[in-house]
């Protein structure tokens, strides 16, 4: 027994709620309310569910919901409630529409701000109120449980109130499996630690069967129940009641709603935690971009946010060698992932470094913003120390060239974004002058910077290709290598064992394409001033390219 569609829409905050589409369902039943987490898994579905969702895993993915809405109907749910439109699905497709409306699949929209647990308490209060008469339980006691949800309680409350409704001592541990909270309990330490290893031993066992465990403590000789926190599928934590040899049925639901409500307090702390990084990130991506009117306004916006951005200084970014990228055929997706490897792994390398402000990725760039560390010196000279270090261990790690660049140091905060184009320049300059994994400071290539800023790429070209221009012609008619030679001669400091031993040919030959060189040029491109005019237009070629 349960209510429908429509009577569910008469309850807020679903009266804030929009049927798009399916409105020749609205008398389907609701039975309960789910959080759709995993989207296209149907085996647990019972039927009468009204499943809640954000697509935040298929918002990119028309066909995937389609798919979904399909299975839902197919597993006889009541109805699909999507929140939070504009953040991850920035909003509802036709087709989706069109299926709903096709197989009468009531779909609803709830304002951005509205939070699962705001919609899955007063609804699972109406179905708990019209069964009432048919089962034979202490409603008193649910909806106890329900004003949990419903006053937006922490894990701490609902582990107290479980604590003091059943008279035993109630523990919570995480999915890390820490303990959370006693419930205002003295509990030793090496209770706890016994607890945890029972966890350990069981947490399979929790997964792949959803199972109440109850074990005997070996250094107390109590029952304890250990209860995971399961919510479709997805393991959340385990509650741990001690002392449970006298268990009535009624104490059992107490533990199934207080188990229900730790796995939505954990989902709601998850998506809070989301929404602020979110936040955080854009103010970041703000600040190194500048798009403040002034600095007191980017200074205000972050004392709202508890962000200490006064002592930034400086800028260091990292990158993965494009030529890598393009060797190995990696695709924007798995280039991302790999970004996301890296950055996780910098992360914990650098996690106990103090000077660090905040790290982040942008445009497949990883970006640490360093505050200052006494003085311009000591910053750059900290930057210089940590960049080579990260360069070391990422290619150990992953065997992926990547190439820092670290800007200016800067006093103010309106000129971080200099820093960090300044970075990224500093990487440019730095692939053109190195054929390998390198951290360039851009106070060192500073001078080359004045040379290649704001060029005219396609003049540059046009330049590049007059000056190589007589050994390209005789390499065209007579199928020879002077160009490629001469350019391996720059590149190698006109070295000519290393250019023999690069191009696998003998050292004499490398002689005999310079002298042939020197004659169609007309001079000897290794003197002054000839050199520099072709190291130059080497290092440009590979800029502009």
């Amino acid at each position: 027994m349960g209510i429908t569609v429509k009577e569910a829409l008469k309850i807020w905050p679903l009266t804030l709620g929009q049927v798009i589409a399916g409105k020749n369902g609205l008398d389907r039943e609701v039975t309960s309310v789910s959080v759709l987490e995993i989207p296209k898994e149907t085996k647990w579905f019972k039927g009468g569910e009204l499943q809640i969702s954000a697509f935040y895993t298929i918002a990119n993915d028309v066909e995937s919901q389609l798919e979904v809405l399909n299975n839902l109907n197919k597993s006889n749910c009541s109805g699909l409630v999507l929140c939070h439109i504009g953040h991850w699905l920035k909003s509802v497709p036709q087709k989706l529409i069109q299926l709903a409306n096709k197989i009468n699949f009531p779909v609803i929209i709830v304002p951005e701000h509205i939070a699962y647990i705001d919609i899955i308490t007063p609804i699972t209060d109406a179905i708990l109120n019209k069964k009432k008469q048919g089962i034979n339980y202490d409603l008193e006691t649910i909806h106890k449980m329900a004003n949990i949800l419903l006053d937006n309680k922490n894990i701490d409350h609902i582990i107290y109130s479980l604590s003091k409704s059943l008279n035993k001592s109630v523990l919570f541990f995480n999915i890390k499996n820490e303990c959370l909270t006693t419930g205002n309990n003295q509990i030793s330490e090496k209770l706890i630690n016994e607890i945890k290893e029972s966890i350990l031993t069981n947490v399979n066992r929790f997964i792949d069967k959803n199972e109440y465990i109850i074990i005997t403590s070996q250094l107390t000789g109590i029952s304890i129940l250990l209860v995971p926190v399961i919510i479709n599928t997805k393991y959340y934590g385990t509650i741990a009641i001690l002392n449970v040899s006298n268990l009535k049925n009624i104490d059992m639901m107490k533990i199934a709603e207080s188990k229900y409500a730790c796995g939505l307090a954990v989902i709601e702390n998850i998506r809070l935690n989301e929404l602020r990084s979110s936040v955080i990130l854009n103010y970041y991506t703000d600040l190194i971009q500048w798009n403040f009117s002034n600095e007191i306004q980017a200074m205000q916006k972050a004392s709202t946010m508890n962000l200490n951005v006064s002592r930034i200084s400086l800028i260091l970014t990292i990158e993965i060698f494009k030529s890598y990228i393009h060797s190995n055929k990696i695709n924007n997706f798995d280039l991302q992932a790999k970004i996301n490897e890296i950055y996780n792994y910098v992360i914990e390398k650098i996690k106990t470094e103090k000077s660090i402000n905040y790290i982040m990725t942008l445009n497949n760039k990883i970006i640490i913003l360093i505050n200052d560390c006494g003085n311009d010196t000591k910053t750059i000279t900290y930057a210089q120390r940590l960049g080579n270090r990260l360069i070391n261990s990422i290619q150990i790690y992953f065997n992926a060239p990547v190439a820092i660049g670290i800007g200016n140091y800067q006093t103010s905060i309106s000129k971080i974004k200099n820093s960090y184009h300044e970075s990224l320049l500093a990487i440019k300059i730095g692939n053109a002058l190195f054929n390998k994994s390198h951290c360039t400071n851009f106070q060192i290539v500073e001078i080359l910077s004045l040379l290649f800023e704001g060029i005219d790429t396609r003049q540059a070209s046009s330049a590049i290709k007059k000056l190589f221009e007589p050994l390209e012609r005789y390499d065209a008619e007579n199928n020879s290598a002077l160009t490629l030679t001469l350019k391996a001669l720059i590149n190698c400091n006109f070295k000519t064992s290393l250019v023999a031993e690069k191009l696998f040919i003998h050292r004499n030959t490398v002689l005999q394409r310079k002298n042939k060189i020197i004659e169609l040029l007309q001079f000897d491109p290794e003197e002054f001033p000839y050199r520099l005019l072709y190291e130059l237009a080497t290092i440009l070629e590979k800029m502009v390219d």
